[in-house]
C-alpha cells in the first residue's frame, strides 16, 4: 500500500517541463495515463474476454502517439497495454482509454462517449471537459496536474481509486 502512495506522490508532483521540451511533456503525460489506468476499474463488459488487452486509443498524428506507443506491452491490472492510432471515431469504441489532445474534435468525443465504458482524457480543453471527458490535464503553477469529473466517471461506469481522487482537482459538470 505504501508503494502506491509513493508512485502517486511522484506522478502527482511532476513539474511541468520548460517550454521547448515537448517530448518530455508527452512522456510525462504518458506516464500519468499509465498510472491512471492502474487506478481505474472497468466493468468486465469493457473487455471482450478476461485476458483481453487494455487498449489506449489516440488520434493518428497526435504528438502523444509515440509516447503512448512506448507503453505497448506493459502490464496494467494483469492485462497488456495495446495502443491504437486512428482517426476513425468508430474504432475508439474498442478502447478502454482514449486520449484526445488539442485540437480535439467535438464529433469524435461525442462518438466516443456514446460507447461507454471508456476512460476519456483530454488536454487542457475546458470545452471538451464540459462535454463529458473523465480526466482533463491542466497546468497549475507551472506543474502538470489533472482534474477528474466524477459525474462523467460514474456515467462511464468507471470506478476511480480514492488514492487517485486525492491527487486530482475534483470537478462536476
Amino acid at each position: 500500500m505504501a508503494a502506491i502512495f509513493v508512485v502517486l506522490a511522484v506522478v502527482g508532483g511532476l513539474a511541468f517541463p520548460a517550454v521547448g521540451s515537448a517530448q518530455t511533456v508527452t512522456e510525462v503525460k504518458a506516464a500519468f495515463i499509465y498510472n491512471f489506468a492502474r487506478f481505474v476499474d472497468w466493468p468486465a463488459s469493457a473487455f471482450s474476454h478476461p485476458q483481453a488487452p487494455l487498449v489506449i486509443g489516440v488520434r493518428q498524428g497526435d504528438p502523444m502517439g509515440p509516447a503512448l506507443q512506448a507503453l505497448s506491452g506493459k502490464m496494467v491490472q494483469g492485462r497488456p497495454i495495446r495502443v491504437l492510432l486512428t482517426d476513425k471515431a468508430e474504432e475508439f469504441k474498442n478502447c478502454q482509454v482514449v486520449f484526445l489532445g488539442r485540437p480535439a474534435d467535438r464529433r469524435v468525443l461525442r462518438e466516443i462517449l456514446s460507447h461507454l465504458p471508456i476512460l476519456t482524457i483530454t488536454d487542457e480543453e475546458a470545452e471538451f471537459k464540459n462535454l463529458g471527458a473523465v480526466i482533463n490535464f491542466i497546468v497549475v503553477e507551472n506543474r502538470l496536474r489533472f482534474e477528474i469529473n466524477q459525474k462523467a466517471a460514474r456515467r462511464a461506469n468507471l470506478k476511480i481509486s480514492s488514492q487517485l481522487l486525492k491527487l486530482a482537482r475534483l470537478v462536476d459538470e
